[in-house]
């Protein structure tokens, strides 16, 4: 594997000077013991987020639905139980970035290589109907749906960050962008 790996959309955050920025971390293995509680990670970083002006009304169920597929995506792949996955929401102006990070292994992070690969070259609904159509007799916990779901239904772009950390690991770093319109821009 490469030293950094880059995929879709990845502008460089460092040089934004955000209005606003919102962290967590998450328990990976919490959340995967029931996964709705990524479902209220997300409504508390929409609530925060609506508080802070960080959204409008409009983009609460994008952010809602972008949140929650970065963060299930991350704990799903997070090679350690005990770790945590790291979230981050950024806005700069018109544009909110919102980042999630894990350490995976290498074999997890093809699949992940090759839903962006897929997307560069394809309509994402096309994609999402030929991908339910390969998953439904498959294992849906692995269904490489929810990327190309949220290409498909939500205006957002998405990147990725691969560095490998040692020969079993590497750190993912999948980010989201949406354009918003902030209340007190």
């Amino acid at each position: 594997m490469a030293d950094c790996t880059l995929l879709g959309s990845w502008p460089d955050l460092e040089s934004w000077a955000p209005r606003y920025a919102l962290k967590l971390d998450v328990a990976a293995g919490e959340a995967r013991s029931d996964w709705r509680r990524i479902e209220l990670v997300a409504s508390c970083v929409v609530r925060l987020a609506a508080m802070g002006a960080f959204v409008d009304q409009d983009a609460e169920h994008e952010l809602a639905s972008v949140t929650t597929e970065l963060v299930e995506n991350a704990v799903k792949y997070t090679v350690d139980e005990a770790a945590f996955v790291s979230l981050q929401l950024t806005r700069y102006r018109g544009t909110l970035a919102i980042e999630c990070v894990n350490r995976a292994t290498p074999h997890d992070v093809l699949a992940l290589i090759g839903v962006f690969d897929r997307l560069a070259i394809g309509d994402p609904s096309e994609l999402l109907l030929a991908r339910l159509e390969h998953t439904a007799a498959r294992d849906p916990h692995h269904s490489g749906i929810g990327l190309i779901k949220l290409r498909a239904e939500c205006d957002v772009s998405l990147g990725a960050r691969i560095e490998p950390m040692n020969n079993e690991q590497v750190e993912v770093r999948l980010r989201a962008l949406l354009g918003t319109t902030a209340r007190n821009e």
